[in-house]
């Protein structure tokens, strides 16, 4: 989704530009979607917001993209002020709700960001990712049956969605059910080969490779890990 995004918020300025040349911000578009550093993100996506020629999408945009560079930057309160505003500019886009919710839980406001994405599922109802992240919180705060309907429903939705089977056989695990293993090997099937190995290799890297062959022991404190460590689109594989 973050990868959508920056591809229409580069789309969107450099039609603006095209348009609408000026001085002391070429570049700036470019820089401000960007990923790869997020300190020239943010900065070129300042820039941009205090020339003052964008409104409505185009600059709920360009703070979307300042809210993904600062939340790299672990300015997570900035983050979350730039999500909001994105939110207000455009507040049909549920993925602007979904990334003030995450960050919102990432602050320990979990129970604000179940009630965002309660609001999201009304923009996109049924949209796996937006139970997927729900159900991530319902599991934090300890509502882990909520949790599990959320993760059936997305997969209801989306069967291959290897994230939520291995949250849900996280909240099956937990429960002493037995079917975790079959949602962990699903994932691993999902995923396919290459996503196999680069989960392999991350928690061996790390030392969560053990000698247990039982699956619910084997796999549960791996798959825990892995999740906590890694961003929703899987980069950390």
């Amino acid at each position: 989704m973050r990868h959508l995004k920056t591809m229409a918020m580069a789309a969107l300025l450099s039609l603006f530009v095209a348009a609408n040349p000026g001085p002391g911000v070429a570049g700036s578009e470019e820089d401000c979607t960007q990923s790869r550093n997020p300190k020239l993100s943010r900065d070129a996506c300042t820039a941009l917001i205090e020339t003052g020629d964008f409104s409505g999408d185009q600059l709920g945009s360009i703070h979307f993209n300042r809210a993904n560079a600062r939340r790299r930057l672990h300015d997570l309160e900035g983050a979350l002020e730039d999500y909001q505003e994105a939110a207000r500019l455009n507040p049909k886009s549920f993925g602007y709700v979904v990334n003030m919710a995450a960050t919102k839980s990432m602050l320990g406001r979990n129970d604000e960001a179940i009630q965002d994405l309660g609001e999201a599922l009304k923009l996109a109802p049924g949209d796996p990712r937006v139970l997927y992240n729900r159900a991530k919180m319902l599991r934090a705060t300890g509502r882990s049956e909520e949790a599990l309907a959320d993760l059936d429903a997305a997969l209801r939705a989306r069967p291959d969605y290897t994230l939520a089977l291995l949250m849900r056989g996280l909240v099956r695990h937990a429960a002493g059910d037995a079917d975790a293993a079959q949602d962990w090997q699903a994932a691993f099937k999902a995923g396919g080969e290459r996503f196999a190995i680069r989960v392999q290799v991350y928690l061996q890297d790390r030392g969560y490779y053990g000698k247990d062959t039982v699956a619910t022991t084997y796999y549960a404190p791996k798959v825990e890990a892995a999740l906590a460590a890694c961003a929703p689109d899987l980069t950390c594989f």
